[in-house]
């Protein structure tokens, strides 16, 4: 007994330190394992709607471009280093000509935990609609497109909790009077570095509790319908002139001047919209540099920004709101984030500590 748990444990250390990765199907109540972990298209025919798909940690290379038209839960270990020492994080790696499409058929699905390298793009196929698609605590380093060619939109996408590199928009050459912007959107407790860009033919859509950084606001012919509310804007320019037709309430400007943004049709000023005179340094608790994300980076407001907290009764930035942000960004899976061991052998046991660790949404 003793010597078939010591080769328990040295099967698992040896798993973690080589970071072997088994991707689970879970199909009523039963589960099929896959261990090319690249085949994900394999896997994806094999699965039923309704399904769930557990991801390793570290990379996944699929070839060619993924095409999603059925709707699963994919459930990865997360995306930040800092908080997946022992499986690694869950990155669909990178391709310049290679995409992820979710069609219609994949409606209703449901992503956790997952650093997208490749361009994830919302629609696409024949005329279609593509609803009610739930993002929480991902990455994406490239952009998220919410729309593909005319006529094939969105609605009600929902983005929580995630980092977003390269800004939120539609695809390259629709162009600002796109009929097919996405309807619905939802993006809360987000950290998006860059500008949202849908297009004119939006009207619905909110964006709240969400950090901006180095945002492009001077557009006249993007997100028309689209509310922001305690969201923070930093690194604004100076005397900034705000002529995107989206409204704006209980939001913090951070530009060099203090000065409140120069507004366009005051529509768009809806209420308690506050500009100081601040920095990285004194917005945030941490962020020396503010033009992009760093996970060593603390995004907290700073006591000293106070005209930003309590805005409207709920605090600005990714730490108020309905979808708080959460430390780590773990997803609700429990997953090994510790597995030391704590000394030689004793009679034939070996003393271990591990842990584990999951956050509801």
């Amino acid at each position: 007994m003793k010597q078939a748990f010591l080769i328990v444990l040295t099967s698992l250390f040896a798993c973690a330190g080589a970071h072997s990765q088994v991707i689970a199907l879970q199909s009523n109540g039963n589960s099929t394992f896959f261990y090319d972990v690249n085949n994900l298209s394999a896997i994806i025919s094999a699965a039923l709607d309704g399904d769930t798909i557990i991801l390793p940690g570290g990379p996944i290379t699929p070839s060619g471009s993924l095409t999603l038209t059925k709707r699963l839960v994919w459930v990865g270990a997360g995306y930040r280093p800092d908080t997946n020492v022992v499986t690694t994080p869950t990155v669909i790696t990178a391709h310049p000509n290679n995409q992820i499409f979710i069609q219609q058929g994949a409606s209703g699905s449901r992503f956790h935990g997952i650093r997208f390298e490749r361009v994830v793009q919302v629609g696409g196929g024949a005329p279609s609609q593509v609803t009610d698609i739930g993002i929480t605590r991902c990455e994406f380093a490239s952009t998220l497109r919410l729309s593909a060619a005319l006529g094939n939109s969105s609605a009600n996408v929902q983005v929580r909790q995630c980092v977003l590199r390269q800004g939120i928009g539609i695809p390259q050459g629709m162009g600002a009077g796109a009929l097919n912007a996405p309807q619905g959107f939802l993006a809360e407790n987000c950290i998006i570095v860059g500008s949202i860009d849908f297009g004119a033919s939006m009207t619905t859509g909110a964006v709240t509790n969400c950090i901006l950084l180095s945002p492009d606001l001077a557009s006249q012919t993007r997100n028309n319908g689209l509310t922001y509310s305690n969201c923070v804007f930093s690194n604004t320019a100076n005397n900034l002139s705000i002529n995107n037709p989206s409204y704006f309430e209980q939001c913090l400007f951070a530009q060099p001047g203090g000065a409140l943004p120069n507004w366009g049709p005051t529509a768009f000023n809806l209420s308690g919209n506050l500009s100081s005179n601040l920095n990285s340094t004194n917005v945030f608790r941490n962020v020396p540099v503010w033009t992009g994300f760093d996970y060593n980076y603390d995004y907290r407001l700073t006591p000293t920004t106070s005209p930003a907290l309590n805005m409207g009764g709920v605090d600005s930035g990714i730490y108020g709101g309905p979808s708080t942000w959460k430390e780590g960004a773990i997803p609700f899976n429990p997953h090994w984030i510790s597995l030391n061991p704590l000394g030689n052998t004793t009679g034939g046991v070996i003393s271990v500590n591990f842990s584990a660790a999951a956050q509801q949404d």
